[in-house]
């Protein structure tokens, strides 16, 4: 294989695969071998525009094409059927989050993960930006001294065409507590650690839809920190990642931070890398702050993403995302969830 392109084919070929198509473009070592998708004429576009075949199921496309591992970025609520579709057929997968639309659906494939121990990497893209790995290098450090608070926001507007282009975003599987929560929520546990209660109240005002389009959440942490999180699709708001970080060029940047982590002895602002400090002076708010800024070379996380799938296919290695990582961003997702429908503190069991 080493002396080959990685043959990888898409199951769904939405927007999420289209992320993924153009971060492989830019890779020697990647190569999208196949589509599998309904063949609708949206699809076969999909397929045409990648130069690649099309199939209706991942058995036929391969016994056609002899895959060496798979994108699952289909909607959510068929990422559990195309998940065991590829276990079964021992083929190494990397599965958009969430692992699943239900949490019984995501606790069967961490069990039978459990069992198999199967290849795979959860789609949590954010975890091979180089920003969120210095920032957690800094937290890892001790600069901050203990960590006591989080503060993270990620607000934006989708516009109707979001919703019109795939109507599941506005049902059950869809709101931004499952579709952009839990990016938050990886972040989140891998700047500050595990999630062990959260609080959430939840509004649909603006769009009256099925789900929720804004969410004020209150998070503790095993370790004693508390953290808040303000989440809105139907806001005018430059305060995202998406928007702040610069890691995908399609949205606009603006000079902003969305997460900020504070501790003892230090605060650190993300995705600026700024880490206030008072140095050698007295721990006082009437003291002066020192602010270090650190610096990464900018690399396309997708494309990341893509090249540590392509290690864990051909060398074996421990996945940055792993299913265990996937399940328990799922859990604390749906505790938010269940905290807004019921109105009262949900404790956090994984």
């Amino acid at each position: 294989m080493s002396s080959e392109r990685i043959k990888l084919a898409f199951i769904g070929a939405g927007l999420a695969a289209q992320y993924h198509r153009k971060a492989l473009l830019a890779s020697e070592r990647i190569s999208l071998a196949a589509c599998v998708a309904p063949l609708t004429p949206k699809n076969k576009l999909f397929a045409i525009e990648s130069n690649v075949p099309i199939f209706s199921s991942l058995e036929e496309c391969n016994e056609r094409c002899s895959l060496d591992g798979v994108v699952i970025a289909s909607p959510n609520q068929f990422h559990y059927q195309h998940a065991i579709d590829c276990v079964s057929m021992d083929l190494p997968f990397l599965l958009e989050k969430p692992l699943a639309a239900t949490l019984e659906e995501a606790t069967k494939l961490f069990d039978l993960w459990k069992e198999k121990k199967f290849k795979v990497l959860v789609g949590h893209h954010r975890a091979h930006n180089p920003i969120i790995a210095k920032a957690v290098d800094i937290v890892k450090s001790g600069r901050l001294g203990t960590v006591q608070t989080f503060v993270g926001t990620a607000q934006f507007f989708k516009p109707d065409k979001y919703f019109q282009d795939a109507l599941w975003r506005k049902q059950s599987a869809g709101g931004p507590i499952l579709i952009n929560m839990i990016h938050e929520v990886d972040i989140t546990r891998r700047l500050v650690g595990e999630i062990s209660e959260v609080f959430c109240k939840a509004s649909s005002a603006i769009r009256s839809f099925e789900v929720e389009d804004s969410a004020a959440i209150q998070l503790s942490f095993e370790g004693g920190a508390l953290g808040s999180f303000m989440l809105s699709d139907a806001v005018c708001s430059p305060f995202s990642w998406e928007m702040s970080s610069g890691e995908n060029s399609k949205y606009p940047r603006y000079k902003n931070d969305c997460y900020l982590i504070s501790g003892t002895e230090g605060s650190l602002s993300i995705p600026s890398l700024d880490l206030y400090s008072y140095g050698n002076k007295e721990n006082s708010w009437w003291s002066e702050m020192d602010i270090e800024p650190f610096e990464v070379f900018p690399v396309d996380p997708l494309l990341n993403q893509l090249h540590h799938f392509a290690d864990i296919i051909e060398y074996n290695v421990d996945p940055i995302v792993s299913l265990e990582d996937g399940f328990k961003n799922l859990v604390v997702a749906h505790c938010i969830k269940q905290s807004s429908v019921l109105g009262r503190p949900i404790v956090v069991e994984y």
